[in-house]
């Protein structure tokens, strides 16, 4: 289920609001905030992987050709197999 912020819904007086508008809204505002937090925190651990994957193939590139063959070998290795 899509939890959706609309400001319109808002509470437009909150000291005259009754009791049960003010929990209505906290619950309403606490799965917008939940929500906003998980595609936060899946946007930021993808961010990262993204880098470190630029990193990493940036220094492959920067190796020399003897390295890149050195490097192949430990990853086409049945010892490195395991560890995909």
């Amino acid at each position: 289920m899509a939890t959706y912020y609309n400001s319109n819904e808002a509470v437009p007086d909150i000291p005259g609001a009754t009791y049960l508008e003010l929990k209505a809204r906290f619950k309403v505002l606490a799965g917008v905030v939940d929500a906003v937090g998980a595609e936060r925190k899946a946007l930021n651990d993808e961010i990262k992987r993204r880098e470190v994957e630029a990193a990493v193939q940036t220094r492959v590139n920067n190796l020399s050709a003897d390295g890149r063959r050195a490097l192949r070998g430990v990853v086409n290795s049945p010892e490195f197999e395991g560890q995909r």
